[in-house]
């Protein structure tokens, strides 16, 4: 999957059992309800889907979607 924001959606959706569509880059995850074993299996999920890893640092300290996003856009290699 090429677009970073539309995997994080339905990567994220999937974990909380939500519809991608009804997600914004500005849920938070732990109003989402996301737990420290959400956060890796979303990670997970995201690194399968866009074969780019999300780092333990930016998947601790992401607050939003959108920090996930970001990371994802700006990091060319996915990487710290």
């Amino acid at each position: 999957m090429s677009d970073p924001a539309t995997a994080v959606f339905i990567a994220a959706a999937a974990v909380r059992s939500l519809r991608p569509g009804d997600l914004t880059r500005e849920h938070r995850l732990d109003a989402l309800g996301f737990d420290s074993l959400d956060r890796i299996t979303l990670a997970v999920a995201i690194e399968h889907a866009t074969s780019r890893i999300v780092p333990d640092l930016v998947l601790a300290t992401a607050r939003t979607l959108g920090h996930l996003i970001d990371h994802l856009t700006t990091d060319p290699e996915g990487t710290p």
